[in-house]
């Protein structure tokens, strides 16, 4: 290959790059190089002598995503070391004059693993889940968390430090299925944490590579305070 040939890959291998990674992407990426003014982000393994297709999360102020962002801390030893896989979140493209070639700006989602094995078994965990709890199910789950518009239930106890497999029931009956029902519009009003709610399946939120994601489920009015027989 020579030098004309290998532009030209660069260069379309780029604009494929900005196709899988868009903006408002969460993927988790392997940690390549820790520098004082942030963290390279392996995103991609071409070409191999070069970090232009290297994401980074610049140690700068958080513009973009502020509400789920989290930044690097102050002392660097507190950072995501090399070869940790860490959950991120594209920010912006940021791109060469003639945008031949470019960087994918990445910005810390807080979440950091040591292996790649886990995001295997979460993916093949996650397909599981849906065989499981397929649209239309109806079944017991225990309220775990309030927010401001919905409420996370757990429907499956895995991973035990993420709600990415626990089912969301949101304030208004978004799905319009007539078995299900609105909250109350008083959040006080709300089922406490650690209540059995009956709910259904009624549709997935996936992620963009659809290998993890949400339960969204509607509330079908009944309630108890341990988990019923049925």
């Amino acid at each position: 290959m020579n030098e004309e040939q290998w532009w030209l890959l660069r260069k379309q291998h780029w604009l494929l790059l900005k196709q899988q990674f868009p903006l408002g992407r969460k993927f988790w990426g392997k940690v390549g190089q820790i520098r004082p003014f942030g963290i390279f982000v392996e995103v991609d393994d071409f070409p191999k002598n070069t970090c232009k297709y290297i994401g980074l999360i610049h140690i700068g102020p958080i513009f973009q995503y502020k509400e789920v962002c989290k930044p690097l801390p102050l002392d660097y030893d507190q950072w995501p070391q090399e070869g940790m896989y860490i959950y991120c979140i594209v920010s912006y493209h940021q791109e060469s004059q003639d945008n031949n070639n470019g960087q994918l700006c990445l910005r810390w989602l807080g979440k950091a693993n040591q292996s790649k094995q886990w995001l295997l078994l979460r993916k093949q965990h996650w397909l599981l889940l849906k065989q499981r709890y397929p649209i239309g199910y109806k079944f017991w789950a225990r309220v775990r968390q309030f927010r401001s518009s919905n409420i996370l239930v757990e429907v499956d106890d895995f991973p035990r430090d993420s709600y990415k497999y626990t089912g969301s029931i949101y304030k208004y009956n978004i799905f319009d299925i007539a078995e299900c029902q609105e909250l109350p519009p008083d959040c006080a009003q709300w089922f406490k944490e650690g209540t059995y709610i009956y709910c259904m399946v009624c549709y997935y939120s996936e992620k963009h590579n659809n290998d993890n994601g949400q339960m969204g489920l509607g509330w079908l009015g009944e309630i108890s305070q341990s988990r019923p027989e049925k």
